[in-house]
């Protein structure tokens, strides 16, 4: 009982899209240690554990629900099809409800310590992500510090002070060098936009040799940090977030540099994006890491960047924990070259709220990694935990069935170093709202992945058992990973690594 009670305190500090989850998670912890007659009948144990197939209960019968026995026919025999009874009618529903019941009541020794541990749950979802928003706009601060940031000379730190203030307008610096924009602390000097008037971001920066560090930006209209065409930008102790959770309406990025050199994003925390809370895009020479990164649909994400180091960070409860993609139709072209280290990446699980047509739209909701079309990549030393559907994916561009007129663009993964990982999988069916979800199931029923290569070719290469150079030595004998063979409609899934023990010259 105290070890129920402890962990159920635990769970009151957990975002509130996963609080009925939570509840749900000690329920079920619970009803494993009690006498439960629900487990003797496999159509019922199939509906309390799969709630997705009360919309097509035919599903329960199904291979991919591996709680699901062969039926008996008359004579005790397994039958031909060796298929559950069917549900036919509402007395069937009616038969599972009573035996949840029976089950319920052969808990209730234990109804106190259950309820105590619901209650405390309960309480915590009550606890949003909202927080107390200003209802009055900050209008002299903001120009005093808008008026600083103009005036701005090489060398000058424009400090913000302690307190929670309503701006309706982004904060410039635009071509001061060596400029840094100080607050108080990124839980002491926060800065709202929730009722912006005026452009979308809340902070932007052309100028180089800048840093800005120790303050919170919340609820922009777009990005809440955006830093374009910079030599030299360093965001350090800086949070960004939507507070009111998690909304396809919200900007897509937490933290935004983008065409920049020497980039440099460490201490902070992201949380709430549409799209991804940290994202660099089209940089060269990147370095983010010792941050926080959740709640967001990509917690991280390098794109088409050239020279990236991502390490120490954690990813967590994110639709997509790490991707590193190269898109099309992007000026910077091509990118290459990223190290990623020493980062916990665990329980990425969360819903996808991208709006339509956004890229990472199509991550499914259980995704530790993504490499897309990405090149010259070496993952290692992370422990990738907790997820329902993909611990790793590698992957080209037409894996997305997207088209693109980029003639410069180079839509293949390769050269590939994936090694000494800690990988875990979580013990559930993989996603089924994204069609690479449905794919992973459709592949291998109700089995989540550890890692999977889409195995497409680029014809061009030289020939042979592993043309794009992607290596993979990970000592866990129980892994599981695939070779998809998507160009050829999954003709020939294989399963054995050891064309992939190789161990590449990466740049």
């Amino acid at each position: 009982m105290k070890e129920k009670i402890l962990n159920a305190i635990a769970l009151m500090n957990s975002p509130p899209s996963g609080c009925i989850l939570s509840i749900l998670f000690i329920f079920m912890q619970h009803a494993r240690t009690q006498p439960n007659t629900m487990k003797k009948n496999t159509l019922a144990t199939c509906l309390n554990l799969y709630p997705e197939v009360l919309i097509n209960r035919t599903k329960c019968l199904e291979k991919s629900y591996p709680t699901i026995q062969p039926s008996k026919n008359e004579s005790g025999t397994p039958g031909k099809k060796a298929l559950a009874p069917q549900i036919r009618s509402r007395k069937d529903i009616a038969k599972i409800a009573q035996v949840i019941k029976a089950s319920r009541q052969a808990t209730s020794a234990s109804t106190s310590t259950l309820t105590l541990i619901l209650t405390l749950l309960l309480f915590s979802c009550q606890n949003t992500p909202h927080q107390s928003v200003p209802t009055e706009t900050a209008t002299e601060l903001y120009n005093e510090l808008q008026a600083q940031l103009i005036n701005a000379r090489p060398g000058d730190v424009v400090e913000i002070p302690e307190g929670r203030y309503a701006f309706d307008r982004p904060i410039s610096l635009d071509g001061v060098a060596n400029v840094t924009i100080r607050g108080a602390g990124k839980e002491k000097t926060v800065l709202f936009f929730k009722d912006q008037k005026v452009g979308a971001e809340g902070l932007r920066i052309t100028a180089d040799s800048v840093t800005v560090e120790s303050l919170a930006i919340m609820d922009t209209k777009g990005d809440a940090i955006k830093a374009q065409d910079c030599n030299g930008i360093t965001i350090r102790n800086v949070r960004t977030s939507w507070s009111g959770g998690p909304d396809e309406n919200n900007g897509g990025y937490g933290l935004y540099p983008v065409s920049s050199k020497n980039v440099l994003i460490e201490g902070c925390e992201a949380s709430y994006a549409s799209d991804a809370g940290i994202y660099v895009g089209q940089c060269e020479n990147v370095i983010v890491r010792n941050s926080y990164a959740h709640e967001n649909v990509a917690g991280i994400e390098i794109e088409n960047c050239v020279n990236s180091v991502v390490y120490n960070n954690r990813a967590e409860n994110n639709t997509g924990g790490i991707l590193v993609f190269d898109l099309p139709e992007l000026p910077a072209g091509n990118g290459r070259g990223c190290k990623v280290y020493d980062n916990k990446i665990t329980e990425n699980n969360h819903r996808n709220f991208a709006p339509e047509g956004n890229i990472v739209g199509i991550v499914p909701p259980g995704t530790g990694i993504i490499l897309l079309a990405a090149k010259g990549v070496e993952v290692y030393d992370n422990e990738i935990t907790g997820h329902k559907t993909i611990g790793t994916a590698i992957a080209s561009y037409y894996i997305t069935e997207k088209s693109w007129e980029d003639e410069g663009y180079d839509p293949y993964t390769y050269d590939i170093f994936i090694h000494g990982n800690r990988y875990e999988r979580k013990r559930t069916v993989p996603d089924l709202s994204k069609d690479f979800g449905k794919l992973v199931n459709f592949l291998f029923p109700g089995k989540p992945q550890d890692i999977l290569y889409d195995g497409i070719l680029d014809d061009a290469r030289p020939a042979g058992p592993n043309p794009m150079n992607i290596c993979i030595q990970q000592e866990d004998e129980e892994l599981r990973f695939a070779n998809i063979d998507a160009a050829n409609d999954f003709d020939n899934v294989q399963k054995e690594l050891e064309p992939y023990a190789c161990a590449p010259e990466l740049e």
